[in-house]
C-alpha cells in the first residue's frame, strides 16, 4: 500500500445516529410529539343563549329560545370540560328574567302611554273646537248672525227634502277655517253625498277631524256636533241667533260638543235636544271627561258625571239657569 494512503483520513461509515437533519415524523405520531397548548372547544349554543338572553331584555320573544339554548349549552359544557358554561348560565338567567320581567314592565308602561296619548288627543280636540268657534264668530261678523243648523241654498232653491241629505252648518264655516276652496267647489243645493259633493265631502278637514279616530274608521268623520231645538242655540224653526242676543250669556251657553258618535262632517246630523229627555253620550269611551265649545269661543272640560240638569242648563240659550263655577 502506498505511503500516501496512510496519510489520508479515513471516513467512518455513516449512520442515522450521526445525521442531525430534522427527521419527518410519522402522521400517526402528531399528538405524541405536539406539546403546544390546545385551544378549548367552542360552545356555539352557549354563545347563542347569551345573545338571545340579552335580546330578551328588549322583547320577550327571544326569551324562550334563550332558555332552550341555555339548557343545551349547559349540557354540552358539562361534557366538554366546562367550555361555555358561563355564557350558557348567563343566557339562561337573562332568558328567564326577560320572560318574566318584560311583560310586567310592559303592563306597567301601557297605562302611562295611554294617558300620554289621551292627553295629546284631548289637546288636539281642544284646538279643533277653538278653531271652529273662531270660524263661527268670523261667520257671524260677516253675516250678522250665527250659521243656520243646515245650509240654506242661495236664492229660492230649497234644501234637500230628506234632512239627512242636507249640508251641515259646518259647511258654512269652511271659508272661515281656511277651507274656502273646498266650500267654493261644493253645490249648496245638492245632497252632501251627491254626485258633486260626495267626492268632496270624503276629504279630511283637519279642524273637524277626530283625534281619537281609529285607522279603520273613515277619515271624513267628526265628533263636533251641535244641539238643535228645545231652546238650544240652533233651532230649525227659528231665525238664526245673533251673538249678543243670547240671554244666558255666551260664556254660559254651549255652541257645540264633543259627541261620542261621529258623523260625516258635511252631513246635517246634529243632536236633537229635549229639556225633558235623556242626553246622548259624550266623549271618547275610554275617557271620563269630554270637551264642549262655548259660544264665547272658550273650551271647557266637563266630567261625564256632571249633573244632567246642569248640562241642560248650559245647552239652553234662554233658560236663565245659574250654572255652578266648577261644572
Amino acid at each position: 500500500m502506498p505511503d500516501d494512503d496512510f496519510d489520508r483520513p479515513r471516513r467512518r461509515p455513516r449512520s442515522d445516529d450521526d445525521d442531525d437533519r430534522p427527521r419527518q415524523r410519522p402522521d400517526d405520531d402528531d399528538d405524541r410529539w405536539d406539546d403546544r397548548p390546545r385551544r378549548p372547544q367552542t360552545n356555539g349554543v352557549a354563545t347563542a343563549a347569551l345573545v338571545l338572553g340579552v335580546l330578551s331584555l328588549c322583547g320577550a320573544v327571544t326569551a324562550v329560545p334563550a332558555i332552550i339554548c341555555g339548557g343545551i349549552g349547559l349540557s354540552r359544557a358539562n361534557s366538554r370540560g366546562g367550555s361555555g358554561m358561563g355564557m350558557a348560565i348567563a343566557g339562561l338567567i337573562l332568558g328567564v328574567f326577560g320572560l318574566i320581567a318584560v311583560p310586567i314592565m310592559i303592563g306597567l308602561l301601557l297605562p302611562a302611554v295611554q294617558k300620554v296619548r289621551d292627553a295629546a288627543a284631548r289637546a288636539k280636540s281642544s284646538n279643533n273646537l277653538k278653531q271652529i268657534a273662531l270660524g263661527v264668530h268670523s261667520y257671524h261678523d260677516a253675516n250678522n248672525h250665527l250659521p243656520t243648523p243646515y245650509v240654506q241654498p242661495p236664492g229660492d232653491r230649497p234644501a234637500p227634502a230628506d234632512p239627512t241629505k242636507r249640508l251641515s252648518w259646518r259647511v258654512s264655516v269652511l271659508p272661515y277655517i281656511e277651507e274656502g276652496s273646498l266650500y267654493n267647489a261644493m253645490k249648496l243645493g245638492e245632497a252632501w253625498d251627491g254626485p258633486t259633493n260626495g267626492p268632496l265631502t270624503q276629504r279630511t278637514v283637519m279642524a273637524f277631524s277626530d283625534p281619537g279616530r281609529l285607522p279603520t274608521q273613515p277619515n271624513n268623520q267628526t265628533p263636533y256636533r251641535a244641539f238643535v231645538g228645545g231652546g238650544a242655540l240652533f233651532d230649525e224653526d227659528k231665525p238664526a241667533k245673533k251673538i249678543f242676543e243670547i240671554p244666558d250669556g255666551t260664556s254660559n251657553t254651549i255652541l257645540m260638543v264633543e259627541a261620542a258618535q261621529t258623523v260625516p262632517w258635511a252631513q246635517y246630523n246634529e243632536l236633537p235636544f229635549d229639556p225633558n229627555g235623556p242626553l246622548p253620550p259624550f266623549g271618547a269611551p275610554q275617557r271620563d271627561t269630554f270637551l264642549v265649545g262655548m259660544a264665547d269661543g272658550s273650551v271647557r272640560t266637563v266630567k261625564k258625571s256632571v249633573s244632567p240638569q246642569v248640562l241642560k242648563g248650559a245647552i239652553t240659550a234662554n233658560g236663565g239657569e245659574r250654572l255652578p263655577l266648577d261644572w
